[in-house]
């Protein structure tokens, strides 16, 4: 029993990790149901977005996996680290909170003023949030820091897949938004 006590332990990554994986799926169904089109274009996801989001949540699996096996270690990382992960969060929600508000077309406004992939970005903050608020030099916080690292690179590739999906979806508008905005914050 203590072992299974120890296990759900509050003081370990996986409330943080439970919290930004459900923000995530339960954000994008709700975003799906509110809008008039889904939020990943079908077309997009036809030939190429299905085998994005598989990865996707084997990913997300697999830090969640790992993520009850890491305590957090208090620190100023620790400080650092919850600056990043809630700043993520926080743009995670107001991001899914822009794509109810639009019902199709592309997105300008908001934290896209700021980046074309405000979603991505704010997924990112968390990620690296996260692995401060964990940071050890144990196996099991490694193999988090590699997965996590992963799926940023992961997430990398599907923001340039849906950049080509977009220009050819939206021609001169994406084009001139995309000589407006960075991809990320500042690159």
């Amino acid at each position: 029993m203590h072992l299974l006590i120890n296990f759900f332990s509050p003081e370990k990554l996986w409330t943080p990790t439970l919290l930004l994986c459900l923000i995530i799926v339960i954000g994008k169904i709700w975003v799906n149901h509110l809008r008039e089109h889904p939020m990943d274009d079908p077309e997009f996801t036809i030939n190429r977005g299905a085998s994005f989001e598989i990865l996707n949540f084997v990913i997300m699996f697999i830090l969640f996996a790992f993520s009850f096996t890491i305590p957090f270690r208090y620190s100023i990382l620790f400080v650092i680290g919850s600056v990043l992960y809630f700043s993520g969060v926080i743009g995670l929600i107001v991001t899914l909170r822009e794509f109810t508000r639009k019902k199709r077309g592309l997105l300008r406004k908001g934290l896209f003023k700021l980046s074309r992939n405000p979603l991505y970005v704010s997924i990112h903050f968390s990620i690296v949030g996260l692995n401060l608020l964990g940071f050890c030099l144990s196996w099991q916080y490694i193999t988090f820091a590699i997965v996590s690292f992963a799926w940023i690179i992961h997430t990398h590739y599907i923001i340039l897949a849906e950049e080509e999906f977009l220009i050819h979806k939206y021609k001169d508008p994406y084009e001139e938004y995309m000589t407006r905005v960075k991809r990320y914050l500042f690159f």
